[in-house]
């Protein structure tokens, strides 16, 4: 959306699996498609888009869906067009706060459980070679929250939101089975990120389409 009214000439094309967008507030410039990712966007043709943007799929996909994924997201690009990546990639050890290692050495757990991979970040790259993309530019950044900037506010926030979705399955494999203690746990460890080195980074990967 952002994108939308600083290039109000250019149109845009959200895609998800469920309504998230708040249609009163939307740029004329967009519209919403609502799609699964996994099933290969049949609602979009091949060779569509101008750019692709794709991200934070890694609590989304199991480890053997993640080339196919990429391969649709390549699909509906333009030859010549880019298609951009950009995920989340979790430490494998943090001692820096007690709470909030706990609570990223369990996300990894439950992750783990599911099929998932949360080191997929440094090989977003690969997956756009295999998809028919040239590389054309990686990076990786940390993410601190201890600012108060904005942007630092928003990524505390969506640790929140990550804990309380996940807390049903993740909660009691740590020994919080009670509401009350869980809801004290994600509080602790939102207070914790916002004091603690970063301990969780940012890929991105950019491609052209062959």
């Amino acid at each position: 959306m952002d994108m939308a009214v600083d290039h109000p000439s250019c149109e845009y094309v959200g895609v998800d699996m469920v309504d998230v967008a708040k249609a009163h507030i939307v740029p004329d410039n967009i519209k919403f498609l609502y799609s699964d990712l996994t099933e290969g966007l049949p609602e979009i043709p091949s060779n569509t888009y101008d750019f692709v943007h794709m991200r934070l799929f890694v609590l989304a996909l199991r480890e053997d869906e993640w080339q196919d994924a990429v391969h649709h997201a390549v699909r509906v690009a333009k030859p010549g067009g880019v298609v951009q990546l950009l995920e989340y990639y979790f430490t494998p050890t943090f001692d820096h706060d007690p709470t909030v290692g706990k609570a990223a050495n369990a996300i990894v757990d439950t992750m783990a459980t599911r099929g998932q991979d949360p080191y997929v970040g440094p090989k977003l790259g690969k997956l756009l070679t295999k998809a028919g993309c040239h590389v054309l530019e990686t990076d990786k950044r940390p993410i601190d929250m201890t600012t108060n900037t904005m942007a630092a506010r928003k990524f505390i926030w969506n640790w929140q939101q990550v804990l309380k979705g996940m807390m049903p399955i993740m909660g009691p494999n740590i020994g919080l089975t009670d509401k009350d203690e869980q809801n004290r746990f994600i509080q602790d460890v939102c207070h914790g990120i916002s004091h603690c080195p970063p301990f969780f980074f940012m890929y991105a990967a950019a491609g052209q389409k062959l």
